[in-house]
């Protein structure tokens, strides 16, 4: 899949510039763009970018309150954003980081910083996705396996005695016939509870980043 990236600079030339430094580097992005902070807001709340590269020099709404808004809305604070400045000041990368940017890249840009970072960015949020899923599937199994043995017990319960009524029904033909159809009932419910079970078949490997660490057999 196609990694999201969106550029947001009010300055067209290097929006430009910017996109062709993306297009030639090893690697394959979906690259849209921005002029400035308010409709780069409405792309970010509609198209959830894999990370944004932001210009902090923006008029109406510069590239620190851009940020800033991402980072206080819970469906875009995870996305992460490099600004591409002219300041060099230690103030300012200081509340570049206060806000919620990852790094900084100053004007004018080197291509080869700027690929390097973008993927060094991309590389770690696909490892906490990773992480994160690896978390939700640790809880999914968990619930399967307690709902399974909640389950399981009182139907084992209840198989037991309809296999000791069986025996003292021998003679009874209909309320044996009764009985077995139970129990033919329950088989199914078994059969279900057998195949929920193998949802907790769960591999855990080693966390290591982006590479396989979970094996769901179904």
């Amino acid at each position: 899949m196609l990694k999201k990236i969106l550029i947001v600079d009010d300055t067209e030339v290097n929006r430009e510039l910017l996109k062709e430094t993306l297009r030639t580097a090893q690697g394959s992005y979906q690259i849209t763009e921005a002029a400035d902070g308010k409709t780069a807001l409405e792309m970010i709340a509609r198209e959830r970018p894999d990370i944004v590269l932001l210009d902090v020099q923006m008029p109406d709404m510069d590239g620190f309150e851009v940020c800033q808004r991402m980072k206080m809305d819970s469906e875009t604070q995870a996305i992460p954003v490099i600004l591409i400045t002219a300041f060099t000041s230690i103030e300012d990368k200081v509340k570049g980081f206060s806000v919620g940017a990852v790094d900084f890249v100053t004007k004018p840009i080197t291509p080869e910083e700027v690929v390097a970072r973008v993927k060094a960015h991309l590389k770690t949020k696909d490892a906490e996705n990773a992480r994160l899923e690896v978390d939700r599937l640790r809880t999914l199994k968990n619930i399967v396996v307690t709902y399974n043995h909640n389950m399981n017990q009182p139907l084992m319960v209840v198989y037991t005695c309809l296999t000791i009524l069986e025996n003292k029904l021998k003679n009874d033909p209909v309320s044996l016939g009764k009985v077995k159809s139970i129990k033919t009932e329950l088989d199914k419910i078994k059969e279900i509870l057998k195949q929920i079970k193998m949802l907790g078949s769960v591999k855990e490997a080693e966390y290591v980043g982006d590479t396989g660490m979970i094996e769901i057999n179904r």
